[in-house]
């Protein structure tokens, strides 16, 4: 972006003065002899430092930097004036905020390094980089105001470099800048793309381009998206860059930078969510998507104070006792006008506006008050198992949340189970290992949930303190018949035992996959072939009924079953 500089003196010969002065430094200089075409230069363009003649015909400076401040109150303004009675300097300074009063004549040198000083504070205000210039989001919202005033085609497009910019990182703010700085370096060169980058405070990139038409919008995005890297070099490795853009287009309708910039938002959360590539522009679809998921985050905030959310159980069985040995708990939610909302969809939801903390607590509270009368009442020595979110274990208060929730209820802490799924064990592997650390110290047992899916290291996991493996039910549900399932089945229970670990099986349906499952030494089952998840007064009833010479006859049944089934 330009470093403006306005000059304003209604004398011609100081204009000429004060232009050669500044003629061979890299300001853009815009200068008039007129206050009030100042003032339309101020409203139509960003300009950075203002020096104004202080008696002038039509206004005094006093007034035009008034005047001015209301357009631009960031906008640095000197005063130079041969007028150097205390009136005059006050009637600048309180009247007109100037940052600073100079007579004529002035001193060349100290005007030029005035300028230089009060343009550099200007840049530190507006600016996150400066070498390539990427404003900050107060300043990037300011002048895309003005761009849009202006009837200007407008694009505004917002980025998601999950590589670059990703908030939940572990590189620090010097990294990140030090990295979009290479990234916007790397672009291919567009000189005709005329392009403003900002960073919002939340770290996302944006930008705004002017077009001349709405038939060139494409053309232009399309041209934005491929003239950015792939990968970048930083720090001696070359690392791949992710990018998902989403758009919006001003397109001369009424519409204010506020709604461009939302505009964008919807778009690139669309673009992330289903995963498309190329840039998305945007749609009124989205913007009905969106309202619908703010009416669900307002249900949902309310669902605590209405008593909305209930604990389900679902029973887990030992195969080497035949006895329930303990169950997951599991949060639904029943919405009088919505009626049953999936988990998932809410417990995204609650993630992405920071209400999984809360909802986190309450499940740990609620499941370990009744997990305590369930043990007095009808189930010993079973344990309750809860999932945990990973933005609940970047909770600084997740541990002391915890603890609070043991000494409330009374609950034994080797009874009561965390469940993390392997991606979430891996974040921020060293930070992540520490805490769980501490967890296990309280005698709380952790489970790695979803085992199989994601991209976990055995030495990575053969280091972390867990004590149960969760085998995916997507590795269980084609058991008995597709053989490569049951073999990797097999393999995974093999691996856990090998590390020492509790093998649990989920999402055993039938007779078949309990009888394989048993077979290749898999610990404890959980499915819908025993039991769904139940409510509080369900899962009491299932106990009591609970038969564990049933349970046995069912997995001889099973095993006759699938010994027919191989033969």
């Amino acid at each position: 972006m330009e470093k403006l500089l306005l000059l304003v003196d209604d004398e011609p010969q100081i204009l000429k003065s004060l232009r050669r002065l500044f003629h061979n430094t890299d300001y853009t200089i815009l200068a008039t002899t007129c206050a009030i075409e100042a003032l339309e230069i101020i409203r139509e363009q960003p300009v950075s430092v203002l020096i104004s003649d202080y008696s002038m015909p039509s206004i005094t400076g006093a007034e035009l930097l008034s005047r001015a401040q209301t357009l631009r109150p960031d906008m640095y303004t000197i005063i130079l004036s041969g007028n150097s009675d205390q009136e005059a300097v006050l009637r600048s300074v309180n009247d007109g905020g100037a940052s600073k009063f100079i007579n004529k004549p002035w001193d060349s040198e100290a005007l030029r390094t005035l300028v230089d000083d009060a343009y550099r504070d200007w840049s530190k205000a507006h600016y996150v980089l400066e070498t390539p210039q990427v404003l900050n989001q107060a300043s990037f919202v300011s002048q895309l105001a003005s761009q849009v005033k202006n009837d200007v085609n407008c694009i505004v497009v917002y980025f998601h470099l999950p590589d670059i910019l990703n908030p939940q990182g572990t590189l620090d703010i010097g990294e990140k800048r030090e990295l979009l700085r290479t990234f916007l370096t790397h672009r291919t060169n567009e000189p005709w793309l005329l392009i403003t980058f900002g960073v919002t405070d939340e770290g996302r990139l944006c930008a705004f381009l002017t077009t001349p038409d709405s038939q060139s919008v494409q053309t232009t995005v399309d041209r934005l998206y491929n003239s950015l890297p792939d990968s970048i070099k930083f720090n001696g490795y070359q690392l791949p860059v992710r990018c998902d853009i989403g758009y919006s287009v001003s397109d001369n309708s009424y519409i204010d930078a506020c709604e461009l910039i939302n505009n964008a938002i919807m778009a690139l959360q669309h673009a992330t969510v289903t995963n498309m590539s190329g840039p998305i522009a945007f749609k009124q679809q989205f913007r009905i998507k969106h309202t619908e998921q703010q009416l669900l985050n307002h249900r949902l905030q309310q669902a605590l104070v209405n008593d909305e959310l209930e604990i389900f159980y679902q029973p887990k069985i030992s195969l080497e006792t035949h006895s329930i040995c303990g169950a997951e708990a599991l949060m639904r939610w029943t919405n009088p006008q919505l009626g049953s909302v999936s988990p998932a969809v809410f417990i995204p939801l609650a993630e992405k506006n920071g209400l999984i903390n809360e909802l986190g607590n309450w499940v740990m509270c609620q499941t370990a008050l009744q997990w305590t009368q369930l043990q007095i009442n009808s189930i010993n020595d079973c344990r309750i198992s809860i999932n945990v979110s990973p933005v609940q274990l970047k909770d600084p208060k997740f541990k002391s949340r915890l603890i609070s929730v043991l000494t409330s209820s009374g609950i034994s802490p080797s009874l009561f189970e965390i469940e993390l799924t392997e991606s979430t064990a891996l974040q921020d592997f060293d930070r992540t290992l520490y805490l769980l650390s501490e967890i296990h110290e309280l005698g709380v047992m952790i489970s790695i949930d979803d085992f199989g899916t994601g991209y976990s290291s055995l030495n990575y996991l053969s280091t972390l303190p867990v004590d149960i493996m969760k085998i995916d039910r997507s590795f269980i549900s084609p058991i008995p018949e597709n053989r490569v399932s049951l073999r990797l089945a097999q393999n995974l229970i093999r691996i856990g035992h090998d590390l020492g670990l509790e093998v649990v099986a989920e999402g055993v349906e039938n007779a078949a996959q309990l009888t394989a499952l048993s077979e290749a030494g898999c610990d404890v089952i959980q499915g819908y072939y025993f039991s769904k998840p139940l409510p509080l007064d369900g899962f009491r009833n299932f106990t009591a009924q609970f038969d564990t010479s049933d349970a046995a006859i069912e997995l001889a049944t099973g095993k006759s079953r699938l010994h027919r089934l191989a033969g």
